[in-house]
């Protein structure tokens, strides 16, 4: 967890964080308009490439780190089978807070829980 600072120090880290990922979107958006392959390839981006790519971006705060394909591949391509481990249970861990959530006990758990696996796998094989 990041520390909790003043509000603006905050806000500031967050926005630019915000700004340097307009390209992976402008990305998914423009795969999401080409016809046919377009969506799945938008898809499968969002699902393999991006949460390795979003928590790369956090841990290095560089802009350079939303374009670092290689280390990606190096990376997940070679723990591929843990890196999908790790958003199977993503994927578990979001449905069953996000059940507790209608009961608002698993709000809290959801928010500040909801990518642990995917960090742990990035701390595991950075």
């Amino acid at each position: 967890m990041p520390e909790f600072g003043k509000f603006w120090d905050n806000f500031l880290i967050g926005l630019k964080l915000f700004i340097f990922l307009i390209p992976l979107w402008v990305v998914i958006l423009v795969l999401n308009i080409v016809p046919l392959i377009g969506p799945l390839l938008a898809f499968l981006a969002q699902v393999l490439v991006l949460p390795y790519i979003i928590i790369h971006l956090f841990v290095t705060d560089k802009f350079g780190s939303t374009f670092d394909y290689n280390r990606w591949w190096r990376v997940v391509g070679g723990n591929f089978t843990e890196y999908i481990i790790a958003l199977v249970k993503t994927i578990v861990f979001t449905l069953v807070y996000g059940l507790l959530s209608l009961v608002l006990i698993g709000i809290p758990g959801y928010v500040f829980g909801s990518n642990i696996y995917l960090a742990e796998f990035y701390a595991r094989y950075k």
